[in-house]
């Protein structure tokens, strides 16, 4: 949506150095929020607005996981249970607050992926893959349907239920 960034002065946008830095802050558990302007004038906004418009930055957030949650990752763990962690967040902000807590993760699965996947494909991923990122309502509701065809009890809780 961008094609520039101001920094001490208007420049053209370089869209590989910007990824980086989204990619570092999100590596770091930060929840990223990236600010953009346009001059407009209208009393309303289209898509065609949305274009030429001027990169300012990108904000990163914590979110920290509740002090309970690892506690009760690590009992579920030690009875056997299998942690799952299937969030809308960026997929290094999702690799990172699961490493955090203690869920096993190499990479994680994102929702444009799973999307891609028929339910013979998502289930051989099912069984692989224990963190999902930037995954929609329906593709939660389809993973968790997906386990639960493999003979899987599942049980889902979090703020997004």
């Amino acid at each position: 949506m961008c094609s520039y960034e101001l920094r001490d002065d208007l420049m053209e946008i370089d869209p590989q150095q910007l990824r980086k830095k989204l990619n570092h802050l999100a590596s770091k558990g930060l929840r990223v929020l990236a600010f953009a302007f346009k001059e407009h004038s209208r009393e309303t906004v289209d898509d065609n607005d949305l274009k030429e418009m001027v990169f300012l930055g990108f904000q990163g957030m914590i979110d920290p996981p509740r002090p309970e949650a690892r506690e009760a990752i690590k009992k579920c763990k030690s009875a056997g249970i299998r942690i799952i962690m299937i969030t809308g967040d960026h997929a290094k902000t999702a690799e990172a607050i699961a490493a955090n807590l203690g869920i096993p993760v190499d990479k994680s699965l994102t929702g444009a992926e799973i999307s891609s996947m028929d339910d013979d494909e998502l289930k051989r991923a099912a069984s692989r893959y224990n963190v999902y990122a930037r995954v929609p309502p329906e593709g939660k509701y389809r993973i968790t349907r997906v386990l639960q065809s493999l003979g899987n009890i599942v049980a889902v809780t979090g703020d997004g239920v």
